[in-house]
């Protein structure tokens, strides 16, 4: 591409990027810096670059912003009935949910835990479907985070 000079039209180019920074990878507080170059060759056939100034951005701290829905499959119920529940969370935070200190089967470890009490009356039959999560139980009379699998 070659940029010609003129005295009527001038001739420029807008480059605009948009850049996303990854969702927990960069610590608060990190600067993120940015410089922008051309190389080109000057009429008198010398090779050139011209650099622009340095942009500095200051990483800020995210928050996670968790919302949790339950919903049940009937709105009312007869003795033998099989209603099912069904929880939906969601993050539209700004970063990660981090988790908490657990243990699963005795081995610590550290999960984020969305919890569902079985509700008076009913006794669990089954999880249907987890999706990418790992289904845990709490024995009751356990420790409070102690959970099995």
């Amino acid at each position: 591409m070659r940029m010609a000079k003129s005295t009527s039209v001038l001739w420029m180019l807008l480059l605009v990027f948009v850049s996303t920074a990854s969702r927990g990878s960069v610590p608060p507080g990190t600067s993120i810096d940015n410089q922008a170059s051309a190389s080109y060759t000057a009429s008198s056939g010398t090779s050139t670059t011209a650099g622009s100034n340095v942009v500095h951005v200051i990483t800020q701290a995210g928050a996670a912003t968790l919302t949790i829905t339950k919903s049940s499959s009937q709105t009312s119920v007869r003795p033998g009935d099989h209603p099912s529940f069904t929880l939906s969370v969601t993050n539209s935070g700004s970063a990660d949910a981090a988790g908490v200190a657990i243990t699963i089967d005795g081995a610590a470890t550290t999960r984020v835990v969305i919890s569902d009490a079985i509700p008076n009356n009913t006794r669990f039959s089954a999880i249907v479907n987890a999706g990418g999560a790992t289904p845990l139980y709490h024995i009751f009379g356990a420790a409070a985070q102690a959970y099995v699998s």
